[in-house]
């Protein structure tokens, strides 16, 4: 799927009247207040001058214009609010009869280690006539703004969920002479420990044999203690 902008944070703002741009006062890139003035244009007709104001806070992304230029009523001053962003996905029609609004989600960027977690809002009731498939949507707190629209995302969708006894992350599990391996801290250091696995996803993998609940293992940057490994062993 891909990021795109919620149409009611983009506020394309143009020229009531035929008229010539006196003042300009932003810039791409601006940050900007809903009702701040952006621009003064006089009119042709009553030659009198109104301001052009924002309709939403957020950023200035387009200008097409300068001043002394006569506007024809098309937008003058794009702006938009990207703090909440839509992430839209293609649900293909094998699919359609697992995925529901309201199923959670896992977003990832295509191009760095983002990650959002969230629930799908909805499901568009018509399908695209080439490819058939139904777009779902959900939304993202992009505070941060490293979700920008254009990116290309990946979406999984928790379909199913089971309860298990012990549970490792994903992330965690790495293979050593063909078998599945997580490090177990032993007071100040951390063991090698083959284990066996049932049913996983991209977040948690269930542990058959070979972990007990109580115990601690390294969850994250586990590779790093698998080359140290492959050091002392060459050693």
């Amino acid at each position: 799927g891909g990021i795109t902008l919620d149409p009611r944070a983009i506020a394309r703002i143009g020229a009531r009247f035929p008229g010539t741009i006196r003042e300009l006062n932003a810039v791409i890139g601006q940050s900007v207040e809903a009702g701040e003035t952006l621009a003064i244009v006089e009119s042709s007709d009553s030659l009198q001058r109104y301001a052009l104001k924002s309709a939403v806070a957020g950023t200035v992304v387009k200008i097409n214009g300068a001043i002394g230029d006569v506007t024809d009523g098309a937008p003058l001053i794009e702006v938009v609010n990207a703090s909440q962003v839509w992430a839209e996905f293609h649900v293909f029609p094998k699919d359609l009869s697992k995925v529901n609004v309201g199923q959670e989600i896992l977003i990832r960027a295509a191009e760095n280690d983002s990650i959002a977690q969230t629930h799908l809002e909805s499901m568009l009731p018509v399908a695209d006539e080439l490819t058939q498939s139904v777009i779902a949507r959900a939304s993202i707190d992009n505070a941060t703004g490293l979700w920008r629209p254009g990116m290309s995302v990946r979406g999984d969708i928790a379909v199913a969920t089971n309860e298990v006894a012990v549970a490792v992350r994903t992330s965690a599990i790495q293979m050593l002479n063909g078998a599945s391996v997580v490090f177990v801290r032993e007071g100040d250091a951390f063991e090698v420990r083959e284990i066996a696995t049932g049913t996983n996803d991209s977040l948690w993998t269930e542990v058959t044999r070979g972990l007990e609940s109580s115990e601690s293992y390294a969850a994250v940057n586990s590779f790093l203690l698998k080359a140290d490994l492959g050091k002392s062993s060459a050693e």
